[in-house]
């Protein structure tokens, strides 16, 4: 009941349409198919049993796009072929989701593992795939990275047989004559190309009978001094490559008399200064030869707490080898006035980077053997 003080006509006309807004139905909300899928066929099963009917159910039973085509080879023009239509569309629309959706896994996979097998892979199972011909144009990418590393280990190679060669041939230009030198610049000595290895330390015992001692000091948990570790034995493995280790100051000494007395030349161990102008190679770097400890050194954290044989690292600008790294190399001079310790330079692969630098020195008694110790010749010009 509408109650109205004071209204007139106009009034109430207007309180009804309110009470009319307010009442009405709202409109139903209809969902929308997603535009790119056909909708859902709405159920189409019969109750017949005539053989139509009775095909139709079965394809329903079945739905497949093959069970679906079978009713509409036996019907034409049958009364359920619209709803078979629009099923065989449907299930090719799902079909055709699935396959996308594995050939994007397979892309996926395939680009992961970025090699040749994955991309041939995805090629197999998808020749004309939507990413064909992306999958061939990285197999290209990688078929010519893979040409030029092996062309460039097979350089590599090539150059590394070629040193071997000439080191062979200077060894044997010079039998007889002693180890490999390279004069230094402008000075008028020769420092060993090398350090003095393990098999010309051995040729110089065989033919003196030298005794260089049954003790050195050497490192297992600490660094101590032991018997039965010798140049022989120096607690790792050497070849007669390896630069010849656990020798003190005073059998460098007996070497150096007995080449010069076996050649007739001036050999020596070199001074600090003669090492050190040496060392830099006409250049100043943190190391001898580079300012690239690994290009240059073995030291203790590339050396596998061993030796290596002389020559595998990079030369300095003189063309000396190991200059830096592998064994300190006794000098000639003493360390200091205080005692008669004798001087090492060069650092050994069992050091810090900081004591394998070019100004790096180090010092020992002359009696002292350890396995980081050994030495290099200079020779006097005449």
């Amino acid at each position: 009941t509408l109650t109205c003080k004071k209204c007139d006509a106009s009034d109430v006309v207007d309180k009804l349409k309110e009470l009319s807004a307010l009442v009405a139905p709202a409109a139903p909300v209809v969902a929308s198919a997603p535009a790119n899928l056909t909708p859902e066929p709405a159920s189409s099963a019969v109750k017949g049993t005539d053989p139509e009917s009775i095909t139709w159910n079965e394809a329903q039973k079945g739905n497949t796009i093959d069970d679906y085509q079978v009713y509409l080879d036996s019907y034409p023009k049958g009364k359920y072929i619209a709803f078979a239509k629009a099923k065989i569309k449907k299930l090719k629309e799902a079909a055709q989701v699935v396959q996308e959706q594995q050939e994007q896994s397979a892309w996926d996979t395939a680009q992961q593992e970025n090699s040749e097998a994955s991309f041939n892979r995805y090629l197999q199972s998808y020749p004309n795939g939507r990413f064909a011909g992306f999958a061939n144009a990285r197999l290209g990418k990688l078929k010519k990275e893979e040409a030029d590393l092996e062309a460039k280990q097979r350089r590599e190679q090539l150059a590394e047989e070629a040193r071997q060669k000439r080191e062979q041939a200077e060894a044997s230009k010079n039998a007889g004559k002693g180890p490999a030198m390279v004069r230094i610049p402008g000075k008028n000595y020769e420092m060993g190309k090398y350090h003095v290895t393990r098999g010309e330390f051995a040729k110089f015992v065989s033919e003196t009978g030298y005794d260089a001692g049954n003790e050195c000091y050497v490192f297992t948990d600490k660094w101590e001094k032991k018997t039965g570790y010798n140049w022989r034995n120096p607690n790792f493995s050497q070849d007669d490559n390896h630069p010849v280790t656990c020798v003190n100051w005073n059998d460098a000494q007996a070497y150096v008399s007995w080449l010069a007395r076996k050649t007739g030349k001036q050999y020596r161990l070199p001074t600090e200064a003669e090492w050190e102008y040496a060392c830099y190679g006409g250049s100043q770097t943190e190391y001898c030869g580079s300012n690239d400890i690994n290009a240059v050194a073995w030291y203790k954290e590339n050396s596998n707490s061993a030796t290596h044989p002389v020559g595998q690292k990079q030369a300095n600008g003189y063309g000396l080898y190991d200059m830096s790294g592998n064994l300190w190399q006794w000098m000639e001079n003493k360390y200091d006035d205080k005692n008669d310790w004798r001087a090492l330079r060069g650092g050994s692969w069992s050091y810090e980077p900081q004591y394998v630098r070019a100004a790096s020195r180090g010092s020992d008694e002359p009696t002292g053997r350890s396995d980081d110790s050994g030495f290099r010749l200079a020779r006097t010009l005449p």
